[in-house]
């Protein structure tokens, strides 16, 4: 595994980092995420490849066929693959601080934090670990991934349960969605007529609607920029 190691690299960019309009450049819908996913891999020119997007991150974790791994080599492609060619996805404005680069064991170690909720804005939220199995098996059953990669995720999870069970942050689960139910409670107790606007139409969209649903009889509005995502919802 020693070997296989020293060929991953994984480019990351999350909220703190990149703009929202990075991310959302760099989020590929689901129903072309197979399609744009095999042209990325191919244009890279990479033998594994599996992409993590989550409501404040995207992440490309690449095994590259030959030669040494070269993260910003990688960073760079993948940002001419998105704004200089015609899978252009949006427009954004970013500095190279606005990713992180990781190869080798600290591609492992960045991983395995990830997985195991300890890189996220709420530490020990309980979706991550769900969000990255579901992205990396839609890249294994599109033969995007690989033995390394599908070896290094598997060892991710349970990474993760160990973490969760010792550190016991799985004793009290919490998510974003969580979060922000209990920070809106006291308000709309205090408002009965209040209307609640939910900004963007992202998978936590619906998870919070349906936390506030759950205590709540406020009118729902959600706000986005362009209806097309908020039908696919």
């Amino acid at each position: 595994m020693k070997d296989m190691i020293s060929k991953i690299a994984i480019i990351s960019t999350k909220i703190g980092k990149g703009s929202l309009d990075l991310l959302e450049s760099l989020t590929i819908p689901a129903d072309i995420r197979t399609e744009k996913l095999t042209e990325l891999k191919d244009y890279l020119g990479a033998a594994e490849l599996v992409y993590l997007s989550t409501c404040n991150r995207v992440e490309f974790a690449v095994v590259m066929q030959s030669g040494d791994i070269n993260p910003s080599s990688i960073r760079n492609k993948i940002l001419d693959f998105f704004f200089s060619s015609s899978n252009v996805s949006g427009k954004a404005n970013f500095e190279p601080e606005s990713f992180q680069l990781y190869s080798g064991h600290d591609a492992v170690k960045h991983l395995f934090y990830v997985t195991a909720s300890l890189d996220s804005v709420v530490i020990g939220e309980s979706q991550i670990l769900g969000q990255v199995k579901e992205c990396h098996r839609l890249c294994s059953d599109n033969s995007l991934s690989g033995p390394i990669l599908d070896r290094l995720f598997a060892a991710a999870y349970k990474s993760a349960k160990l973490v969760r069970t010792e550190a016991e942050l799985g004793k009290y689960p919490v998510s974003m969605a969580s979060l922000v139910a209990l920070k809106t409670d006291g308000l709309l107790n205090n408002m009965p007529e209040a209307v609640v606007a939910i900004i963007g139409s992202g998978p936590m969209t619906p998870k919070v609607a349906e936390v506030i649903r759950k205590k709540h009889r406020h009118q729902i509005l959600f706000v986005n920029r362009t209806t097309d995502k908020m039908t696919q919802e």
